[in-house]
């Protein structure tokens, strides 16, 4: 795995942990915790398969899309929330 990927990687997951720690700071309902919870767990696990060998590794892009999905779902919320 290259260096910007891997780099960029431990950054994304660490923008995905500081967006659940911020979500448990604000105190936001229990319903509303899942989506950031479920962002970090799922960012870890596809971290995790980044550095798999064989079939267990083609998950880890995957996983990056459901990454996309979520936290594309999570700022779709938050935008709305705003008008």
């Amino acid at each position: 795995m290259g260096s910007a990927h891997k780099s960029a990687g431990y950054t994304v997951h660490a923008t995905e942990v500081v967006v659940f720690l911020v979500a448990l700071i604000a105190w936001i309902p229990r319903w509303d915790m899942a989506s950031p919870l479920l962002l970090a767990v799922v960012g870890t696990i596809q971290l995790a398969l980044a550095d798999s060998q064989k079939w267990v590794g083609a998950l880890h892009p995957m996983f990056a899309i459901v990454v996309l999905a979520l936290a594309a779902a999570l700022a779709w919320r938050g935008l709305r929330r705003l008008t």
